[in-house]
Order: structure tokens, then C-alpha cells, then sequence
């Protein structure tokens, strides 16, 4: 083993002091992965160097900010449906979710939601396309690991100063009462969610095919079983515009069901941005 530079060594010493410090004095809510003037998100993989996560919070820590931590992007996402960021980190090689996906599905709740959370990209090993793929996705900084203190430093409070709160997405607010109903029960939760990520594709499309048939029994079906898919979660727009198409199917209006149509996907699309953040 290569033993780290004296002054190195003794950084992340005392950087690991304050953190114990920190977190026992209850000065650090251990939640997601945060940082910010007022609160920050900071999603880090954890697994890929617990010391480098430990140095990065405590830098923030120092410097006055207030910081949430997530092991993985499901973990970020259930924080921010908690509590107000102002910055988000995201690392791109979180497991389970990574930087990118979480992001996504951020912007995603932004779209109907509103508020915008300024994300930060952090990786330790950056591919030439990184920053396109990073942009693209909705991120407005890119920095390589180990960032220094400045970039941090700047990068945060720069950024924070461009936050602008949004609402809770509906089906989040539930989130507590969803999972009472199931009791607690986690991996019923998770199977739930699996069923209506897998199956709703092919729902919403066999509603279009439908409605390009003007088939409306067929109409009728699809949305109902969507509909029913959607009503294993707390009450939100998707579920209410799948009811509204089961009742156009019925009334045999295709020009309405045309029309609504766009909605319903988009609506769909977007309860499968938020679902992760219920378990």
C-alpha cells in the first residue's frame, strides 16, 4: 500500500475528526447526498472511496454549509422529496441510480412541479462525451475528482444562488401512508414499482394503437388496466387523466381521447420519474 503524502494524511485526519465531531452533534443531517448556502445535496458513491466522501462533506461542513448525504441516486431522490436543496452532487457512478438517471428524473418533476435544483456532476474518471452527456441530461457543472477546495468552494455558491423551491410532486406527499397500507413492507413496495415500470409502456401503447383504430373497447381496456397499475400508488395527475381516458373509451369519443392522449403520456412518463423516491 502506497502511504499518502504527510500533508495529505493529516487533511483527511482532521477532516474525519470534524465529521465525527459534526455528526454527533447533531449539526449534520445524514439523509441523502447534500450540500448548499443553506443546504446542499451531495450524492456520492460512497463504495468507491468512503475517505473521499468523508474529506468533500467535511470541506462543506467547514466552509459553513449545511449537508445531506445519499449512498446512491433512489437515496437522493427520497431526500429531496424530504427537504429543500439548494445545490445537488451528484456522482456519475452511483449505484442503483447513478448521477445521470437521478437527474433526469429530477428535471423531470421540475417540468410539473416547478422550482429548479442546480445539479453538479462530480466523477473520478471522465470520458470525452462526459460533459455532453452531463448537459444533456440537465447538470450545469462538470468537475473531475479530487476537485479542489476553490472549485468547490465557488461551483456551490455560485450555483446556489440560482435555486428556485418547487412543489412536491402529489404521489411523494403519500409516500407515508403508501407504505403503511403495505406495511412497511419495502420489497412489496420495490415489486409494485417494478410491475408498473415494466408494464406501462406497452399500456400506453396499446392506448395508442386504440385510439389510431379508433377501436374505443380496446381503448377502454388499456386504460383501465392502466389505470389500475397507477392505483397501487398514492393519488396523482396520472391517475385521475388514466380514469378520464377509461371514461372517454366508454363514451366512444376518439377525437377526445386524441386529444388527451399527449397528456396521459406525459403524465405517465413522469410518475416513473418519481416513483423511486417511494421506496
Amino acid at each position: 500500500m502506497i502511504p499518502l503524502r504527510p500533508d495529505l494524511d493529516s487533511a483527511l485526519k482532521q477532516a474525519r475528526a470534524r465529521w465525527r465531531r459534526l455528526r454527533f452533534s447533531g449539526q449534520l443531517a445524514v439523509l441523502g447526498s447534500a450540500l448548499s448556502a443553506a443546504l446542499l445535496l451531495l450524492g456520492i458513491a460512497i463504495w468507491r472511496g468512503a475517505i473521499r466522501h468523508t474529506f468533500v462533506a467535511a470541506l462543506l461542513l467547514g466552509r459553513g454549509h449545511r449537508v445531506i448525504t445519499a449512498r446512491n441516486g433512489r437515496e437522493a431522490l427520497l431526500e429531496l422529496s424530504r427537504h429543500h436543496a439548494d445545490v445537488a452532487l451528484m456522482d456519475l457512478q452511483m449505484p442503483e441510480m447513478d448521477g445521470l438517471q437521478a437527474t433526469l428524473a429530477i428535471r423531470q418533476w421540475e417540468r410539473t412541479s416547478g422550482g429548479h435544483l442546480p445539479i453538479v456532476a462530480m466523477t473520478a474518471s471522465a470520458l470525452a462525451d462526459d460533459p455532453d452527456r452531463c448537459r444533456a441530461a440537465g447538470m450545469e457543472r462538470f468537475v473531475t475528482k479530487p476537485v479542489s477546495r476553490d472549485v468547490l468552494f465557488h461551483t456551490v455558491e455560485e450555483l446556489s444562488e440560482h435555486s428556485v423551491p418547487g412543489t412536491l410532486p402529489p404521489e411523494l406527499a403519500g409516500r407515508a401512508a403508501f407504505l403503511a397500507g403495505l406495511g412497511d413492507d419495502l420489497a412489496l413496495a420495490r415489486k409494485l414499482v417494478d410491475i408498473f415500470v415494466e408494464q406501462s409502456p406497452r399500456l400506453v401503447e396499446q392506448i395508442h394503437s386504440a385510439i389510431v383504430a379508433a377501436d374505443s373497447d380496446a381503448l377502454r381496456r388499456a386504460a383501465h388496466a392502466l389505470k389500475g397499475t397507477i392505483g397501487n400508488f398514492p393519488a396523482g395527475p396520472a391517475r385521475e387523466i388514466a380514469a378520464r381516458m377509461e371514461m372517454v373509451g366508454f363514451d366512444g369519443d376518439i377525437t377526445a381521447a386524441r386529444e388527451l392522449y399527449p397528456l396521459l403520456e406525459q403524465e405517465v412518463d413522469r410518475l416513473r420519474s418519481v416513483l423511486p423516491a417511494l421506496i
